[in-house]
């Protein structure tokens, strides 16, 4: 067949000459040649004294252009295979009239390369039919080679950075660094890009990839004092904190020391809680280390690209290799120097992704090869970047850090506070059985609001109540983000249960199960010691803790407010039983490093447990009427050095917290606290509050609170601490209060005024004529009415939890790793503004996650092992209170977009009512929403990327 092939291909020949058809030519540049012409051509320029232009090659022939700097006329310098002409090594020269071909030949064979002719037929196939080979301006790409290390070389003269921040500069209000990484493929020259990106990827905790981006910017072509603040700021090393450590210290010591002298039978227990407070202390301890430079890079590397077709911005060092991102024929193109094959002839190879690929993305691989080869030739060597940990990673905040002082200081008190917690929880118990054994109505109604909890705790149905920025609240109490906004203790303690049953916002729902339930305990003993030798009061009281349904919604959702509730009534029931009852005096140190922890878990804690204290102790001080004046005196001097040792253990986080309102405040998360005190303040406390703003706190309870005022003398002082700690709790809240947050961040305020609702029970109880003691009835009625009502809006599902149960259809559809999900993100059009898209990303180990918008570049790698979730955030956009829904469909543009793109195969698809009631203003105005969770089949179109592999050389 082959020989009959060739018979053919002779006749056609005969034939297509005896017609006068031109002759095709016999021999070709196969592939490859690129580089060899390039060098080729520029032997031509030199050699002819002519300006340099492009070079084609034309099947048989290469055609070097040239252009006359004098007369603007361009020359064309032909070179074949054979034929008539001047022979050269390398092939046959034909110049034109006015060029003297014998310097250029000259020039030619000087040059020692192997052209790849190649005789045309069936298996050999010219490299191309017509290919223009733009010229290198090797001026301009040595100008931008001596810019770069200039810059390279200013840059580390600067002297080294002295301690500083683990934050790199915050961007300017307003500034999205979302999706900064992915702009950089298409926009080129820009440093601020760069900037933002590194910022973007120091606040995901990718701090390696932080330093790389900011490497680049700092060797860019423009000056960029922003970059150089970024870079600084990166390799700062981090501070020690010592005057943290020594206060930290010297309150630990001052504690010990008055609970020896003050409570002895007690101080094993501080002994223990102190042993146990100083364990995690230097469990957390890590030596400070700055993040290493990248690695320097070679002369020939330094702006490889410079001067060709495709403008480059300087590489970058990814842990893959060095990567350079450019511009070919105005469609963006990724060049990749990365590690060869053990039995290749080189050591590296380039790697390009080109969308349009042509002459000029070929010229610019075959000149960054050069490049590569010439920085070879000089013992370049690609050092291998080491990467960030998986995203998902836990991990503690930067050694030395500000966030690292918090991490490791909230850990001691945690730990500490979980001895004092336990040993406290004990004397509770045992009170509270004393309790009962002295009263039958006592025994029996504590007993019904037990078995009432543990059942209500153990049946009612979890709910979602922070609307999707649950999801975000997980992962930074699970360490895989930065440290939660309002403090590092409820890390510590939340942590076991998300150790042992799984980083899950699942795991912090069974969490606040369990510190709900426990919580009566404390609350039982509070309302009792601030209502001594009293008992309907009381009992009152803790059924109202127990029976309220907004108390229930928050120990079944994923919020903290449980778990810092717990530790905020034992403290201030320890702080009770020390304050008003001479026997218990002791137990006041115990309770303080319970109300440290609880400081470091809500910034209202600190501003709200004063006045309640204050208001206990004045409590104290009007029920001792026979106690001599020296034991006053040293009563309340060591009243004031445990007040005082609680203030200096936790300077340091309120200093902290101090910085984070800073940061929350410029970047528009939280209101400035002049606006908020002087446009919030009146607005929250007469209406949004959790007994005015909806169906979440019976209004009626506030009768019984305000009747405590009216107590005996000696009671008003805890009436009015309780009071005002409540009224400093809904006043603070005031900075950061959407009102779909209310029942959620209110709740310790009303649970704080539930004990002097008892107060407010028994002074009724004692009106006379006792006609008047029927007010108790009308206002309980009120009270069941409210709590009732509240059940409803309170427990029905919402979108997002129906959105909770889409993500987890989704987990389930996608293999154990390496699957890919898409999901509307926060980098997808349009801006989410405020919208939370916060999504559950600890639940996909292994899983690349990526917006719709993004899914384009990396669907070819998830073919077949794809799933998209298409749920509630297609419909999400916030806009202003009171303004209407947005015309037009249910969903967003990029989920439209994503359904007609790709072929979808359902796995799950449901039809939900569209819930918009107490949630923010972000659902479109229709009866229902469509959902679901499909595989991703084939798009209808092609690929838009095409990864290619550089040819051999």
């Amino acid at each position: 067949m082959v020989r009959g092939r060739r018979a053919s291909a002779a006749i056609c020949a005969l034939i297509c000459l005896a017609v006068g058809a031109p002759a095709r030519a016999e021999w070709a540049l196969g592939p490859g040649a690129e580089p060899a012409v390039r060098r080729l051509a520029a032997a031509v320029t030199e050699s002819s004294g002519l300006a340099p232009g492009p070079t084609r090659v034309a099947g048989g022939e290469v055609v070097f252009t040239l252009r006359d700097p004098q007369s603007g006329q361009r020359v064309e310098v032909v070179m074949r295979h054979d034929g008539p002409g001047t022979a050269t090594r390398h092939g046959v020269l034909t110049v034109p009239e006015g060029v003297e071909a014998g310097p250029i030949a000259a020039a030619l064979d000087a040059v020692a390369l192997n052209l790849p002719w190649v005789e045309v037929g069936e298996s050999a196939r010219p490299l191309s039919d017509s290919r223009t080979l733009p010229p290198t301006d090797e001026a301009a790409r040595a100008r931008a080679t001596a810019l770069r290390l200039a810059h390279q070389a200013a840059r580390d003269a600067w002297p080294e950075p002295s301690t500083g921040s683990a934050r790199p500069p915050n961007p300017a209000p307003g500034a999205d660094p979302h999706g900064a990484r992915d702009r950089l493929r298409t926009v080129h020259g820009e440093p601020a890009l760069w900037v933002a990106a590194a910022r973007a990827a120091s606040a995901d905790r990718r701090p390696r990839e932080a330093i790389a981006l900011a490497d680049v910017a700092t060797r860019m072509d423009q000056d960029a004092p922003e970059a150089t603040a970024l870079w600084r700021a990166l390799r700062a090393p981090q501070p020690g904190h010592p005057l943290a450590t020594l206060l930290l210290a010297g309150a630990l010591l001052a504690w010990l020391l008055l609970t020896w002298s003050a409570a002895r039978p007690l101080f094993p227990v501080a002994a223990v809680a102190a042993l146990a407070g100083l364990a995690a202390w230097l469990a957390l301890a890590r030596p400070a280390e700055p993040l290493p430079a990248p690695p320097r890079l070679p002369t020939p590397l330094v702006a490889p690209l410079a001067g060709g077709p495709c403008p480059a911005d300087p590489g970058l060092w990814t842990p893959e290799g060095l990567v350079f991102y450019a511009s070919c024929d105005g469609a963006p193109a990724t060049f990749t120097i990365t590690e060869a094959a053990p039995d290749a002839p080189a050591p590296h190879r380039v790697r390009a992704e080109i969308q349009r690929p042509g002459p000029a993305s070929d010229a610019a691989t075959y000149q960054l090869q050069a490049a590569l080869r010439a920085a070879e030739a000089h013992g370049f060597a690609l050092s291998p970047y080491p990467a960030d940990p998986a995203p998902g990673t836990a991990r503690l905040p930067p050694p030395g850090s500000a966030d690292a002082l918090e991490a490791r200081l909230c850990a001691a008190f945690m730990a500490a506070a979980l001895a004092c917690l336990l040993a406290l929880l004990a004397r509770f118990g045992a009170d509270l059985l004393a309790a009962a054994r002295a009263d039958r109505l006592t025994a029996i109604t504590l007993a019904l609001l037990l078995g009432a909890t543990v059942a209500l705790h153990a049946l009612l149905p979890s709910r979602l109540v922070m609307v999707y920025t649950g999801y975000d609240l997980t992962a930074r109490l699970g360490l895989t983000a930065d440290l939660p906004r309002y403090g590092a203790g409820a890390i510590w303690l939340y942590q076991p249960f998300l150790a042992f049953f799984g980083l899950d916002h699942a795991s912090l729902q069974l969490a606040n199960r369990v510190f709900g339930a426990l919580s009566l305990v404390p609350f039982a003993v509070l309302a009792f010691a601030v209502a001594p030798g009293r008992r309907a009061g009381p009992l009152v009281a803790t059924a109202l803790f127990a029976l309220l349904p907004v108390v229930w919604r928050d120990h079944v959702s994923e919020a903290i407010l449980a778990g810092t509730t717990l530790l905020v009534l034992t403290g201030l029931a320890g702080a009770a039983l020390a304050l008003t009852r001479p026997a218990r005096a002791g137990w006041l140190f115990i309770a303080l490093p319970v109300l440290a922890a609880a400081v470091t878990c809500r910034p209202e804690v600190a501003p709200a447990l004063a006045p309640a204290l204050l208001g206990l102790a004045l409590t104290g001080e009007r029920t001792r009427p026979t106690e001599s004046v020296n034991a006053g005196r040293r009563r309340r001097l060591v009243l004031a050095a445990a007040a005082a040792i609680l203030l200096a253990a936790t300077a340091p986080h309120l200093l902290w917290l101090a910085g984070s309102a800073a940061r929350q405040t410029l970047d528009g998360s939280i209101l400035p606290a002049d606006v908020a005190m002087s446009t919030r303040l009146v607005e929250v406390l007469g209406r949004a509050n959790i007994f005015l703003a909806g169906p979440w706190a019976p209004a009626a309870l506030l009768v019984w609170a305000a009747l405590a005022l009216l107590d005996t003398r000696e009671r008003r002082p805890t009436a009015v601490g309780l009071w005002l700690a409540a009224l400093v709790w809904i006043a603070i809240s005031a900075l950061d209060l959407p009102e779909v947050s209310i029942p959620r961040v209110h709740l310790p305020a009303m649970v704080l005024l539930l004990p002097a609702c008892g107060l407010g029970f028994e002074r009724i109880q004692r009106l006379h004529p006792p006609a008047l003691r029927l007010a108790n009835p009308v206002i309980a009625a009120f009270v069941l009415v409210g709590a009732v009502t509240s059940f409803a809006p309170l427990f029905t599902p919402s979108n997002a939890d129906a959105e909770d149960a889409l993500i987890r259809a989704a987990r389930a559809a996608l293999p154990p790793t390496g699957g890919c999900l898409a999901t509307v993100r926060f980098d997808d059009p349009p801006p989410p503004g405020h919208t939370q898209r916060h999504f559950p990303d600890y639940l996909f180990p292994g899983t690349t996650i990526v917006g719709l918008s993004r899914f384009d570049a990396v669907g070819a790698s998830c073919e077949g092992r794809a799933v998209a979730l298409l749920g509630t955030r297609c419909s999400m956009a916030l806009r202003p209170p009171g303004a209407p829904p947005p015309s037009g469909p249910p969903q967003l543009e990029v989920c439209t977009r994503f359904r007609q793109r790709y072929a979808l195969e359902p796995v799950l698809e449901r039809t939900l009512p569209n819930r918009t009631a107490h949630t923010f203003p972000m659902y479109p105005a229709t009866p229902t929403l469509d959902v679901g969770v499909y595989r991703v089949g084939a798009r209808r179109g092609g690929d838009a990327r095409t990864p290619t592999e550089s040819p051999p050389e």
